[in-house]
């Protein structure tokens, strides 16, 4: 058995050595990666999927406004679609996702913002007519 560990140990080591040397040398040029084939290595984008909650989530928050219990179901879509979309154009920028739906995610982000000025609208509206109810 130590003869067949011997043996794999000088192969592993005679192919190091030939890998090593084939190595280029400081001065070559750097390589070049093709746009497409960068593409196919990147995560798929959830643009569709984060364009649909952040649509779900705007009249979820305007219908809060007149019945303020759908504001705890708008809330934390608008909330989820926020920061999945912010994190997901991070990553599209800097080239580890798919950037062909970075529209769809602006959209998706841009959305859950104005959700979350409608839910802030209502809240006013609502906490007002409860003081004014309560005086």
């Amino acid at each position: 058995m130590s003869d067949n560990h011997t043996a794999i140990q000088a192969e592993m080591s005679a192919d190091a050595s030939e890998s090593v040397a084939e190595w280029p040398a400081d001065d070559s040029p750097p390589l070049r990666i093709e746009p497409a084939r960068l593409l196919r290595r990147c995560v798929p984008h959830r643009g569709r999927v984060l364009r649909f909650m952040g649509a779900a989530a705007v009249p979820l928050a305007g219908l809060s406004i007149v019945f303020f219990p759908l504001a705890f179901l708008a809330l934390p879509l608008a909330a989820i679609t926020w920061c999945v979309g912010r994190i997901d154009l991070v990553r599209m920028r800097a080239g580890f996702m798919d950037p062909n739906g970075e529209r769809l995610t602006y959209e998706a982000v841009n959305d859950a913002f104005g959700s979350f000025v409608l839910l802030a609208g209502g809240a006013v509206m609502w906490g007002a007519i409860i003081f004014w109810m309560g005086s």
